[in-house]
């Protein structure tokens, strides 16, 4: 932080030359009524089934964020909202979209089962939260609405929409770890109905790595990187919206991912007989030359999305009713390099190029009657089409047959030396589709007849077909033994193309009921089924590895109320149970990753959101969650065991029994507490503080109830301290993130190729102080 010192009192300076401005203004302005708390808890609305409603009468788990919460508590990642999100755990570094909700997770190699939207449009990749309206976490299978890949849940970004008069604000961060980030936006009139909204970003931060060969920007996943974004929205009639959103991501990393050996790993005879010089034994530092060989890589991605809503009124049999078109392409390019021993010796690299393109259309029937009956019809269609190449080398001492998993001849009488390997894989393409189509309805007894009680029953069915086709140019490994050369060509392991298409088809969908029994109070219930497709890679020893799609079952119960006349305390609180089948997981290898269907898994819980506003000045947002998530059959393969011999119910392939293990990131108990105060300086404006504070219990890396695996029990402490102009218009805020400085948590476990040695990656940000300086006008 010595660096940033003069940095923050440069910065401090003017932003009390703008308060005095500001304050003497505030003496013949009167400051908006937006600008002071609130006693009562606002009712805050969201789009969780595809129409906007209160969040107190949705029948699902869903968490809303504001645009002022988010910009107040700096959240600008999924890292920052697990906090207090119940049920939802990040294995990021900080951003990223690799999340678990309720137990549920993408596996390496396989299709997230969230589905992420922006703006009502469904994306393969996250942004920065910046400028939005709200962010809606829906916990939960969301299958009818949301589709295949939503048996965990849904993620809704909302930008903040164009208005009617110019805008215009930023803000600047100065932060440690060379943190420096600019923000701005703009909106401005185009004519008459019609607005245009731009937002943008630059920002540079150095890793949380110490490579000790390299140094300042140098440091592993050390980046430079600028967003920008834009919405052009018009009304062409009083009932027909158009809009048209674009996004351009361009992000420069100095030094690619390099993963922290173990402590055990670190004091290993291996390292030393590959020539590695002696480790600290400190999990955030690490020896690394991949940015002297690799230099800067770049990746790239943009998205054009168009979409429309057109109201109709009086129309026969049907009344009134909203069609919503919604459409895009998503186009990126990646680059990849990982250094995943962490050493100054080529031990496990990868290396793989990226270029892909997404596209796809929802159409939308939403009737908007006041019968009581309501529906949408929907149509959805999604193509993804990637193209990867890849290189992976890798030294062992062990037996090539075991690296492998292949059983292998070794010419020249070569037994377990030790032996440099390498994989090739020229243009796997993996093409996707998917075609949808679905149906919600529900019913209000007391809007159609007005002696029924408030109940309103629901239910929603949703038709899905999937293709996938896998195709393989060339996949080439190879190896030789690193003393003498030989055998030079190299000993080829196996050599091949693939052409594997596969298709699933599946039905999901929900039904159940909810209870108004008071203007405040709603009771709710519903069953919920979830679907996920199948897909095809490439196995270890070169052959096929076709994977099952899987299915989930739910039942939830929900109770969501405000007490006090005031709304001053809301109260949502949710029970569920699911029994899922063929659940995908996935494993990290040296060669890359292998998926497997775990035979069944049973998942309850109960989770809890309070929010609580005693006064004007003070607000309090609370959050907790019980999760009990375990496998009921699995047999799959735990390389760090000695024991490979074959347990009871299982085969030589997938030898391990593990009915009983938790599933992985699955803490049994997490709490969550944001707490904020306001404190009136009269003419000076007004001093807000900020708590917030998360725990989370243990919980497993990877699905095998191994030891190494699990990640302690700990807690974190954020604090801030924003100071508001008394018009709101400048704000200066100072903040410590991690007041505890837990530095040695790793969301990610990488086994490397000989057994009882392995990697931790994707360690969680130390303690960060910093500043940021804000003006709207």
């Amino acid at each position: 932080m010595k660096s940033n010192r003069h940095t923050i009192l440069l910065a401090l300076a003017p932003a009390f030359v703008l308060a005095a401005a500001d304050s003497t203004q505030a003496q013949t302005e009167q400051s908006p009524p937006s600008s002071a708390p609130a006693a009562m808890i606002e009712e805050v609305y969201v789009t969780a089934s595809k129409r906007t409603e209160s969040i107190q009468e949705v029948s699902a788990a869903v968490s809303a964020f504001s645009n002022e919460l988010i910009k107040s508590n700096n959240i600008d990642g999924f890292t920052q909202l697990a906090d207090i999100t119940p049920g939802l755990v990040s294995r990021n570094n900080r951003e990223g979209n690799d999340i678990t909700i309720r137990g549920i997770g993408k596996a390496f190699g396989g299709t997230s089962p969230v589905a992420f939207h922006v703006n009502g449009y469904f994306v393969d990749t996250t942004e920065p939260f910046y400028d939005v309206q709200t962010i809606e976490v829906i916990r939960g299978p969301s299958g009818t609405v949301y589709g295949r890949n939503a048996t965990a849940g849904a993620v809704d970004v909302k930008w903040q929409r164009p208005v009617d008069h110019w805008e215009v604000g930023g803000d600047l961060q100065v932060a440690s770890f060379d943190n420096r980030r600019l923000r701005s936006y703009i909106n401005a009139p185009v004519a008459d109905g019609i607005n245009t909204r731009l937002a943008g970003l630059w920002e540079q931060r150095t890793g949380y790595l110490d490579n000790e060969l390299a140094s300042g920007d140098e440091e592993p996943e050390s980046f430079t990187r600028y967003f920008y974004r834009g919405i052009i929205e018009g009304y062409l009639s009083d009932n027909l919206r158009v809009a048209l959103h674009a996004i351009k991501n361009h992000k420069k990393t100095n030094a690619g991912v390099v993963a922290s050996p173990s402590i055990s790993t670190r004091q290993s005879e291996r390292y030393e007989s590959f020539g590695v010089k002696p480790m600290p034994l400190d999990l955030l530092k690490v020896r690394s030359q991949q940015y002297q060989e690799i230099g800067p890589v770049v990746d790239k991605n943009s998205r054009l999305v168009a979409d429309l809503t057109w109201g109709l009124e009086d129309l026969w049999l049907i009344g009134n009713m909203d069609i919503d078109l919604i459409g895009g392409v998503e186009r990126r390019r990646l680059h990849r390099y990982n250094d995943l021993d962490g050493s100054e010796i080529k031990i496990v690299e990868t290396d793989n190029y990226l270029n892909g393109v997404g596209r796809n259309v929802e159409l939308r029937f939403t009737s908007q009657n006041t019968n009581g009956v309501e529906w949408i019809l929907g149509f959805f269609w999604y193509r993804d089409d990637d193209h990867e190449d890849r290189y992976v080398v890798a030294r062992t001492r062990q037996n090539l047959g075991q690296l492998f998993f292949s059983p292998l001849d070794l010419p020249l009488g070569l037994a377990e030396r030790t032996f440099d390997a390498e994989v090739v894989t020229r243009d796997m393409n993996n093409d996707t589709k998917n075609e949808a189509v679905f149906l919600n309805v529900r019913a209000n007894l007391h809007d159609m007849v007005a002696t029924l009680p408030e109940v309103e029953l629901f239910a929603g069915v949703r038709g899905n077909r999937d293709e996938y086709r896998l195709k393989v140019e060339r996949d080439t490994a190879a190896a030789r033994d690193q003393q003498t050369g030989q055998p030079n060509p190299p000993f080829v392991v196996s050599d091949q193309s693939f052409n594997a298409p596969g298709d699933s088809t599946a039905t999901t969908g929900e039904v159940g009921a909810k209870w108004f029994y008071s203007d405040e109070g709603m009771l709710y219930g519903k069953y919920a089924t979830g679907y996920k497709p199948g897909t095809a890679q490439i196995r270890t020893d070169g052959a096929l590895n076709q994977v099952d799609p899987e299915f989930l079952n739910m039942i939830e119960l929900g109770w969501k109320t405000a007490l006090f006349d005031n709304r001053s305390l809301t109260l949502n609180v949710t029970a569920f149970d699911y029994s899922y089948e063929d659940l995908q997981v996935s494993k990290i290898v040296v060669t890359g990753i292998e998926l497997n269907n775990a035979g069944a898994a049973s998942i309850r819980g109960v989770e809890a959101e309070l929010q609580w506003a005693p006064t004007h000045s003070f607000l309090a947002h609370f959050s907790l969650g019980w999760l009990d998530a375990t496998f009921e059959e699995f047999c799959g393969r735990d390389d760090e065991l000695v024991n490979q011999n074959t347990q009871p119910g299982c085969d030589a392939d997938q030898p391990h029994n593990f009915k009983g293990a938790r599933m992985s990131d699955s803490p049994e108990l997490t709490f969550g507490a944001l707490l904020r105060y306001t404190h009136s300086l009269e003419a000076m404006g007004r001093l807000t503080g900020l708590l917030k504070f998360s725990w989370s219990d243990d919980y497993q890396r990877r699905p095998y109830d191994n030891p190494i695996d699990r990640v302690d029990a700990h807690h974190k402490t954020d604090v801030r301290l924003n100071w508001s102009s008394p018009t709101d218009r400048y704000r200066v805020g100072v903040f410590v993130e991690n007041l505890e400085n837990h530095d040695d948590i790793f969301t990610h476990h990488f086994s490397q190729p000989d057994p009882g040695n392995y990697s931790l990656i994707a360690p969680q940000p130390p303690r960060t102080a910093g500043l940021i300086i804000e003006a709207d006008w």
